[in-house]
C-alpha cells in the first residue's frame, strides 16, 4: 500500500457563517461498558488505514452502526475515502486495521457511501468475518475504561464535549457555534458545528460526545498545521484565538440515511 498520507481535509478552516449563541445543555452522566466485549473490539476513535489506487489515508473510526439492511457499520469522516466516486462499488476504497507505527492489520471493510460536497461523512460496510468487533457501542479512552454509548444529541452551544481520535486521544472542550458553513480548501462544509478542541489530522472520522451522547464525527482543524496539541493549546487561549474542531453534525448522518441505527447498547 505504500506510505500512508494524512487527509487534507483535516486542515486550517474559516469560518463562513456563524449563528447566534444557544442556552447551554447540560451534560449527561459517563456510562461504563457493561458485560463482555472481545478483547480485539473496535471503537471509535482508534486508528485505521484507506486504501485504493489514489493511495491510503490515515483516520479514525467513528461510531458503530447498523444499516437499513442489517448490516454493521462505521460512520466516519468523507475526506478519508481516497476514492469517493467508487464508494458502494467493486472498485471502492479497502479499510484496514491500522496498528502501532502505521503497521497495517486486518481487512476491515469498504467504504459504502462517501459524502463530502455539503456533508462531510462515509459508511464503511464491515467485513462479514469482523463485524463481531464492530458489534458494540464503544469510544476510545485511552489508558481508560471505553465509554458506551447510550443515545443521540444534537449540538448546543456551550455544552460540554469530548472526542477521541487515533492522533490526539481523548480530549474535552465545548460547543463554540452551531449550524455553520465552513470553508475547507476548495469545499464548503454544511450544517457543522465547532467544539473548542484541539484535532491534528489523522483524527479525521473520530467521535465527537456530550456525555455518553452521539454528537459527530471530526472533519476540519483550525489549528492542523502543527506538530502537537501543547503548543495551539497555549498560545491559541493567549492571543484569543483557543484551537477550533469542525464536526458534521450525527443527525444530519441518520436523515440521511433511513434506516440507520448508531449503536447504543
Amino acid at each position: 500500500m505504500g506510505g500512508l498520507q494524512l487527509p487534507n481535509f483535516l486542515a486550517p478552516a474559516r469560518i463562513v457563517t456563524m449563528p447566534n449563541p444557544l442556552a447551554a445543555e447540560p451534560l449527561g452522566t459517563t456510562t461504563d461498558v457493561a458485560g463482555e466485549l472481545p478483547r480485539n473490539a473496535l471503537a471509535g476513535g482508534d486508528s485505521y488505514a484507506s486504501s485504493s489506487d489514489n493511495g491510503g489515508l490515515r483516520c479514525s473510526l467513528g461510531f458503530n452502526a447498523t444499516n437499513g439492511a442489517g448490516e454493521i457499520v462505521n460512520v466516519t469522516a468523507g475526506h478519508c475515502d481516497p476514492n469517493r466516486a467508487a464508494a458502494g462499488t467493486p472498485d471502492a476504497s479497502v479499510v484496514y486495521e491500522l496498528g502501532a507505527f502505521d503497521a497495517v492489520g486486518a481487512r476491515l471493510g469498504t467504504f459504502a457511501k462517501t459524502s463530502l460536497d455539503n456533508h462531510d461523512y462515509a459508511i464503511i460496510r464491515v467485513g462479514d468475518d469482523q463485524k463481531d468487533r464492530f458489534d458494540n457501542n464503544i469510544v476510545r479512552i485511552p489508558g481508560q475504561t471505553p465509554l458506551a454509548i447510550d443515545g443521540i444529541a444534537t449540538p448546543v452551544v456551550g455544552a460540554p464535549v469530548c472526542k477521541s481520535g487515533a492522533r490526539t486521544g481523548f480530549s474535552c472542550g465545548v460547543v463554540d457555534a452551531v449550524d455553520q458553513s465552513v470553508e475547507v480548501g476548495d469545499r464548503k462544509l454544511n450544517d457543522a458545528f465547532s467544539v473548542t478542541i484541539c484535532a491534528l489530522p489523522g483524527d479525521s472520522g473520530g467521535t465527537i460526545v456530550t456525555g455518553s451522547k452521539a454528537l459527530g464525527v471530526s472533519s476540519a482543524s483550525s489549528v492542523a498545521e502543527y506538530p502537537i496539541c501543547e503548543i495551539p493549546n497555549i498560545i491559541g487561549p493567549a492571543l484569543g484565538n483557543p484551537p477550533m474542531l469542525f464536526a458534521t453534525t450525527l443527525q444530519v448522518v441518520l436523515d440521511e440515511n433511513p434506516g440507520l441505527r448508531i449503536h447504543t447498547s
